[in-house]
């Protein structure tokens, strides 16, 4: 209440779909196609005022968290220029839309299932989790999806889909020469790139043992 014309918020999601936080994460997490950023009031209640402006676009299948953010960016800031233009010109002047509260959908900090990658989804499902966290070379809000080799506990850090039928138990591991490692998921092999290990981040076939099985990281609360 205290800004004598307004206070205004570059939302990096398009809204009333993704309100709330780490909305990118979320966004490439549940596979969306499209995805927009958004101008708009900011009121007591988060990411609900009135919107000034919001252009949409499409998520590409090499986007990552980073590469999304940084299209936000790109087509946000011209927005926060023109509003600074229009309210320089005609401060009761600018036009508000109202927010649809009916589509509103608000998302908590994350990550999902605590991080814990498994294996026994689609390869498409997995990727999206690993993008969803891949914010590299910055530090991710969710870190990397979790999985656990023997007894040691690694994360997933550079991904890709190799398009590979796989009738391999979820979790398998082989040697490739395109992608140096596969991992078996539902429906087919993914290519892993890069893990992180003791909070350094290395080449999957440094750590990955081919003819070994990736299994789920337990869940610390259904311990005992």
């Amino acid at each position: 209440e205290a800004p004598r014309i307004g206070c205004y918020n570059l939302h990096p999601a398009p809204l009333p779909e993704y309100a709330g936080l780490n909305t990118v994460s979320w966004a490439l997490f549940r596979g969306a196609t499209e995805y927009g950023v958004t101008l708009h009031e900011m009121t007591p209640v988060i990411d609900a005022g009135r919107i000034v402006s919001r252009k949409l676009f499409e998520v590409e299948d090499e986007d990552n968290a980073l590469a999304l953010y940084w299209k936000c960016l790109k087509a946000g800031v011209p927005m926060v220029a023109k509003l600074i233009d229009d309210l320089a010109r005609d401060p009761a002047g600018l036009e508000l839309m109202d927010q649809d509260t009916s589509r509103r959908e608000s998302f908590r900090a994350g990550p999902p299932d605590r991080c814990r990658l498994s294996w026994d989804q689609t390869a498409r499902r997995v990727l999206d989790f690993i993008r969803a966290c891949d914010y590299q070379p910055y530090p991710s809000p969710w870190g990397h999806p979790r999985t656990r080799s023997k007894d040691r506990e690694i994360a997933i850090v550079k991904a890709s889909r190799t398009g590979k039928a796989c009738a391999e138990p979820p979790g398998a591991v082989r040697e490739a020469p395109e992608s140096a490692i596969e991992v078996a998921c539902a429906d087919e092999w993914l290519g892993v790139h890069s893990v992180l290990v003791d909070s350094k981040v290395v080449e999957a076939r440094s750590v990955l043992e081919p003819g070994s099985i990736l299994l789920p990281v337990e869940d610390p609360s259904s311990a005992g």
